[in-house]
């Protein structure tokens, strides 16, 4: 009988601790999705958009109207979706969307005109919009950006300042007051298609393709205020020489709880969905997914330093989501939506760790958003 009753009573105490560390460290390397349309009012709606998700788990997408030539806002008020115009823009390529301190959404955007204007819109009671750069006469300046928002609700941009996606610089720009002011972190390397970041002290982090050298990954970053430090990415595999070379359009990065960054990636010449990071002492990089022509567009962020992507897979039509297992720290893909959707995706968590994805459907033109719970 003792024997039974100490079988029963480690059993018990084993099933405690179990329960404890599922609690202490969350899985989701499977995923149960929800998806819905979110904005299907004009014929092309949808793409290059950017999600953040508030304390309280609503959604905010910013996103372009293609047949308007207008910036849009979703958010869920209430518990229903809205969206509206934000400004005109005659094109850009992306659309970056931050939540200031008291959860009023920023975006920055190109305005599409010839000469180029990088703007930043802010929500407030209403939207006011502002010039944050211009180049006059060079091709539109701001088409790629990464903005981001610090505690004091100032807003920070990274940008190519517009000289041609092949010779073009790198700038970042802070408001001080009412006064933008940019700088460039590097003035020897040509930088577009950026991805920043601010770390707990507000300082930046961009990770940027160098167009000078073939698309390399560059990375840069400020350990403290107005200092600039760059850096290839360095591939310890050796895929393309010693760098992170061929490196498709659309980077995605992000920072762990040590400020170490991780940078998702398209290896636009094998076709495969890449993910880098710094471990303190090296670049390491992996391979995430390699199943057909996948990877594209990828959208990369953690939750309790445990990285995920979205991304589009264009051999099968599908929006993927990738996630390192917890156990064994393998990547495991899995399909979110199908049907010739997610060419234009952006991944964020809430508060308890549930992914959320906007996505463009390219069937029905529209702007789509999936929810995950875990299994």
């Amino acid at each position: 009988m003792k024997y039974r009753y100490f079988l029963s009573r480690t059993g018990f105490i084993s099933a405690i601790i179990f329960l404890l560390l599922m609690a202490a460290c969350p899985v989701m390397a499977h995923e149960v999705w929800t998806t819905g349309t979110v904005d299907m009012t004009s014929s092309d709606v949808g793409q290059h958009n950017s999600l953040a998700i508030d304390p309280a788990g609503n959604p905010h997408i910013s996103y372009y109207d293609d047949e308007n030539k207008q910036i849009r806002y979703a958010a869920v008020v209430d518990g229903s979706w809205t969206n509206g115009a934000v400004a005109d823009s005659r094109s850009t390529h992306t659309t970056s969307l931050a939540l200031d301190p008291e959860g009023n959404p920023g975006i920055s955007y190109g305005d599409g005109d010839h000469d180029g204007k990088l703007m930043y819109a802010h929500l407030n009671g209403g939207w006011t919009t502002e010039t944050v750069a211009s180049d006059s006469g060079h091709a539109d300046i701001g088409t790629y950006s990464s903005l981001a928002i610090d505690s004091a609700g100032t807003p920070h941009i990274s940008y190519n300042n517009g000289k041609g996606n092949y010779d073009t610089l790198l700038e970042y720009a802070t408001r001080n007051g009412t006064v933008w002011t940019s700088v460039t972190p590097d003035p020897k390397i040509l930088g577009y298609d950026s991805s920043m970041v601010l770390d707990s002290s507000g300082l930046p982090h961009i990770a940027y393709l160098n167009g000078m050298d073939s698309g390399y990954i560059a990375y840069g970053y400020q350990d403290t205020p107005g200092k600039w430090s760059t850096r290839m990415v360095a591939n310890t595999e050796g895929r393309g020489g010693d760098m992170a070379k061929n490196a498709g359009c659309i980077l995605s990065l992000a920072l762990d709880s040590e400020k170490n960054p991780h940078i998702a990636y398209f290896d636009k010449t094998r076709k495969e969905l890449m993910y880098a990071f710094w471990d303190g002492k090296e670049w390491i990089t992996e391979i995430v997914d390699q199943d057909g022509d996948t990877g594209w567009h990828p959208s990369l962020a953690m939750y309790h330093d445990q990285p995920s992507i979205s991304y589009y897979d264009i051999s099968r039509g599908e929006l993927r989501f990738a996630t390192r297992d917890q156990a064994t720290q393998k990547w495991v893909p899995s399909t979110v939506d199908k049907g010739g959707v997610g060419s234009d995706s952006s991944l964020a968590f809430d508060s308890t760790g549930n992914p959320g994805i906007a996505y463009y459907d390219g069937k029905h033109h529209a702007l789509k958003y999936a929810s995950g719970k875990p299994l």
